[in-house]
């Protein structure tokens, strides 16, 4: 192989994988610089591509999230190198299909035949993923998911599956996500290459509190990434206000962008508890990294999960913050040394008792911490991704 096309998201596109996909090139770039590489994130890019005459591997990088669907078309015609960041991404294509310009212009005109056509076929070849998908269910199942959103029904059908199939290779960034892709394509080519990100200079907790003006003494949970129902913050916020009542003060930070269907502070004054929710908001690298130094706890409490390895987890992990985890298929990999598990089982209840266990042993929080960032110094830095990715672009050159 003497050249790689990546077609991926890059930045200033609001997505994790974008900045997953710089990082990936700057350490490429600095440890195979005799590997070519060329990258196509627009979708004029990808509709205009045509595979170079020399050895090459094509790879896409895939998420469930409408900034990936430029590439479908591309992956379609010229299979390659699959990278699934997302275990789920029936939410993305039902979407790419349903807010499409040729479905809404109909539904803004449903007397017009000729929208009635267009958005017909368009709908057309989202049946014909579900089809390839699932054979033997997938009309079925695209008519469901048409007429009500599908719901936890996409996690059931996570329509990643003939993608696999059509792909000399899929990577994944876990083991556990490495055997659930092989349950559902037995004779698949998967390989699992570590997640890397960035080891920061550890800043000490009361300057990081000192640089975001943030009291020094109280206790300070945090939650990180979009601001969703998925993250938990329900559980999280009775939890805070179970904690209030048995005389444990604390702030509850939630760091990342909002969405318009959840309002937390809605949850939070019926609680009695809105003075101890802080909306941050999204914010840039270095002052995320400012808040996760600044916690006592992080809490990434995602259910239900795509299977992602999530690049925000890994960042925690990096600060050497103690993080608490359900028992999700995207934390299964990692040691109990490295994280505390909350179970599902007992809702805010469950969790206030697993917070006050880790309030109250601060010896155990600090290993938490200082394991976490061992764990991301040896096994989630950008050289072993590099590394891992060049081992299994030898491979597929192999094939």
């Amino acid at each position: 192989m003497s050249k790689l096309v990546l077609v991926t998201p890059l930045p200033p596109a609001p997505t994790g994988i974008a900045d997953y996909s710089a990082l990936l090139l700057r350490e490429l770039s600095a440890r195979a610089p005799e590997l070519a590489i060329e990258t196509l994130s627009t979708r004029e890019e990808a509709e205009s591509f045509r595979p170079p005459s020399e050895p090459h591997v094509l790879m896409y990088q895939v998420g469930n999230s409408p900034h990936h669907d430029f590439l479908y078309p591309a992956l379609f015609r010229h299979p390659g190198v699959l990278v699934l960041h997302d275990l789920v991404l029936h939410h993305a294509r039902l979407f790419s299909h349903l807010e499409s310009p040729e479905v809404r212009a109909y539904r803004e005109d449903i007397g017009d035949s000729t929208k009635r056509e267009s958005a017909r076929v368009r709908l057309e070849e989202y049946r014909s993923e579900a089809r390839e998908a699932y054979p033997a269910v997938g009309d079925d199942l695209a008519e469901i998911a048409l007429r009500i959103g599908g719901g936890r029904l996409l996690y059931a059908y996570p329509l990643y599956e003939h993608l696999v199939r059509r792909s000399l290779l899929t990577i994944v960034h876990s083991g556990t996500a490495r055997e659930e892709v092989l349950s559902s394509c037995p004779g698949a080519d998967v390989k699992r290459v570590r997640m890397g990100v960035p080891l920061p200079t550890l800043v000490p907790r009361e300057d990081a509190r000192l640089r975001l003006g943030l009291p020094r003494e109280e206790l300070i949970l945090a939650s990180f990434g979009l601001v969703t129902p998925e993250k938990r913050i329900s559980t999280a916020i009775r939890a805070l206000a179970r904690l209030e009542a048995a005389g444990v003060r604390a702030t509850y930070l939630l760091v990342g962008g909002q969405v318009a269907h959840y309002d937390p502070l809605r949850e939070a004054r019926e609680l009695g508890v809105a003075e101890n929710v802080r909306l941050v908001g999204r914010v840039a690298e270095e002052e995320f990294r400012l808040y996760a130094f600044a916690s006592d706890l992080c809490l990434n409490l995602r259910y239900p999960s795509a299977g992602e390895t999530s690049a925000t987890l890994l960042g925690l992990l990096a600060c050497g913050r103690p993080v608490v985890v359900t028992d999700q298929i995207h934390v299964r990999d990692l040691p109990d040394t490295v994280v505390a598990r909350s179970a599902l089982e007992g809702d805010e209840d469950g969790l206030y008792c697993d917070l006050m266990d880790l309030i109250r042993v601060e010896r155990r929080r600090r290993e938490l911490g200082e394991a976490a960032r061992r764990y991301a110094a040896s096994e989630a830095s950008p050289e072993v991704m590099a590394k891992d990715y060049l081992t299994a672009f030898e491979a597929v050159a192999g094939l």
